[in-house]
């Protein structure tokens, strides 16, 4: 399971995500897992169910956040959800919604990350934002077994 967060200030956004991979029993397979894709100039994070089109996909990245659509509308996957940013518009996105609120977040630790988160002062620069993401993420890992490992952050 996972905990993914993104944070925007201004015309920048920071992207965040812890490192736990479980299987189907709870247990975990690794706390060092890369959950973000690099897309040319965007970024995907994912969070649920992804099966080998997450390996694939790491292997073989899309070239753009297009397609990466294109790929993931061909793959069978039910239980899963993606943050994306695109640098050269602006755009950032929860799955199939555009984000206007300063941050968001996916997974299983994502509500307990977004509580604190709302908890702190506003991040008012990029590195504050960082900070935030950071402690948010660690919180989560704290309050869920699900989510775990060193948080990385993306500033983009």
């Amino acid at each position: 399971m996972t905990v993914c967060l993104a944070y925007r200030v201004g015309e920048k956004v920071v992207l965040a995500c812890d490192g736990r991979v479980t299987d189907e029993s709870g247990a975990i397979v690794t706390d060092s897992a890369k959950k973000w894709l690099q897309c040319g100039r965007d970024v995907v994070l994912m969070a649920g169910k992804v099966g080998d089109f997450w390996a694939k996909a790491q292997h073989r990245p899309p070239s753009s956040y297009q397609a990466f659509r294109k790929r993931l509308s061909s793959a069978e996957l039910d239980e899963f959800d993606w943050l994306s940013y695109q640098p050269d518009n602006g755009c950032l996105q929860q799955t199939d919604t555009i984000v206007s609120e300063p941050y968001c977040g996916i997974g299983s630790g994502a509500s307990v990350a977004l509580g604190a988160l709302d908890a702190m002062q506003a991040a008012e620069t990029i590195e504050e934002a960082q900070e935030c993401l950071k402690t948010a993420i660690l919180i989560a890992v704290r309050r869920n077994s699900s989510c775990g490992g060193v948080p990385t952050i993306i500033s983009l």
